[in-house]
């Protein structure tokens, strides 16, 4: 099932390259722009190998090598950015990351001819996880999305930010959470349990202070944004419950309910869409930080009332 995901993602990708590049030569799009997206794919497919092994892992119970291996793939194109970055060239930052991406993470090649019929003998497996993998993209961007159409992308970049400094914390808590997916794939809940805690520990200690330092000097760092208090406060909360419903939606997922884990965070984007579209026009920025702080509420509180139900119904049938 991971190589068959495997080659799936590789193939997407190879289709995404060729159609940038098939447009740039017919000229709908500037050859620099097809370039920033294949060298954007490439760094992306560079980690998915990494990806897959750390998922293997972390289903098998080993819990070492599923931290080294998310650790791997989160890590190792960030090398290429920030290195990138001093270039000032958002193709060269690209290429960077691409370059640390391929010789950094897990190399595997996949094979290119797509299995179809094994993909349709196994789409009750794989069509649940494409469609919580949809819903999550959904609600991490449906703010920015309903930004962008309510105010344009110049508003995007200013709600971003505040956004992007606070959502750094998700490197930090990312590696618990291949700890608590293979505590719960070996029944081991105390330890399930004790990494959740940590994890929501040092989510919550990294937003304290990271918000009083962009309130009180993100103006400094960043002329050109703004940095007011209830939004970066908001926001910071949105990151916090984003952080409950990961660590809680993980246990959904190995438990096999990923219908309930998808469901929650669709909600969640829903709600976030709605409210970001009638608050933004009259609140700005801060109605869509409100709007995201509801959403992510709304998506963690369901997830963590289905995961005391599951463990409620543990207990009494032992």
């Amino acid at each position: 099932m991971r190589e068959a995901a495997f080659t799936l993602t590789s193939a997407s990708a190879l289709i995404t390259v060729v159609a940038a590049a098939m447009l740039s030569v017919l000229g709908a799009i500037e050859l620099s722009a097809a370039l920033t997206v294949c060298l954007g794919i490439f760094a992306a497919w560079g980690v998915t190998a990494s990806r897959v092994r750390a998922n293997a892992y972390a289903a098998a119970g080993n819990e070492t090598s599923a931290l080294f291996e998310n650790v791997r793939w989160q890590h190792s194109y960030k090398i290429g950015l920030v290195s990138g970055a001093f270039s000032g060239n958002a193709i060269v930052t690209l290429a960077a990351a691409c370059t640390s991406a391929l010789s950094l993470s897990y190399a595997a090649w996949p094979h290119l001819r797509v299995p179809w019929a094994y993909l349709r003998r196994t789409w009750r497996h794989w069509a649940p996880g494409l469609t919580l993998a949809a819903s999550a993209f959904l609600i991490s961007w449906v703010d920015s999305y309903a930004i962008a159409w309510t105010s344009g992308t110049e508003a995007v970049g200013r709600y971003q930010a505040v956004m992007r400094p606070l959502l750094g914390v998700t490197f930090l808590y990312l590696p618990l959470i291949a700890i608590v997916q293979a505590s719960l794939s070996v029944s081991d809940t105390a330890r399930a349990n004790r990494a959740r805690k940590a994890l929501l520990l040092i989510t919550g200690v990294s937003l304290a202070v990271a918000v009083p330092i962009l309130i009180g000097f993100g103006t400094t760092i960043w002329p050109s944004y703004e940095f007011a208090t209830p939004v970066v406060l908001c926001c910071a909360l949105s990151v916090f419950f984003g952080a409950l419903s990961a660590a809680f939606g993980i246990e959904l997922v190995v438990r096999g309910a990923v219908a309930q884990c998808a469901s929650a965070n669709v909600v969640g984007a829903i709600v976030i869409a709605s409210m970001a579209t009638a608050l933004i026009p009259v609140l700005g920025l801060l109605g869509a930080a409100i709007a995201s702080l509801s959403g992510w509420v709304i998506t963690s509180l369901p997830q963590i009332y289905w995961v005391w139900r599951f463990r409620n119904a543990e207990r009494r049938a032992g």
